[in-house]
């Protein structure tokens, strides 16, 4: 299965998938033959002919007259998780030491909760996935 050129389409980023389309996905027509409704660089959503099989609303399309346009994963563009609990990990290392050494001169008494860090992970990770980053 070749993978293609992107296209943004109503703020939607494809990339062209060379194989067999499935009735609701779009396509776009890269190799036309001569005597179609359909020229190169349309972009259709394929329907359910009357046999059942996907097909463009101007008619049937061999497969390599298409590509098919599948929208690109959110995951691909969005901050890598390993990376997020990277950072968080590195963090709360920092803040154990830092509570060991209060700790230790007396200024302060820490017990953590589980359910506490969970919630503070949690709540690290939602702000840091919408760019608001670690604090």
């Amino acid at each position: 299965m070749a993978k293609g050129k992107t296209h943004v389409i109503d703020g939607v980023e494809y990339v062209e998938v060379e194989r067999e389309a499935k009735v609701g996905e779009k396509v776009i027509i890269v190799d036309a033959w001569d005597y179609e409704d359909y020229k190169n660089g349309e972009i259709y959503e394929m329907i359910e002919d009357e046999d059942g099989d996907a097909s463009t609303p101007k008619g049937w399309a061999s497969s390599s007259e298409y590509r098919v346009l599948e929208p690109v994963e959110q995951a691909e563009s969005s901050p890598d998780v390993y990376d997020l609990l990277a950072n968080l990990a590195a963090r709360v290392s920092e803040l154990e030491k830092r509570v060991d050494e209060a700790e230790k001169r007396g200024k302060v008494t820490v017990e953590l909760d589980a359910k506490l860090v969970s919630r503070l992970v949690a709540g690290a990770l939602e702000r840091e996935s919408r760019g608001g980053g670690l604090r």
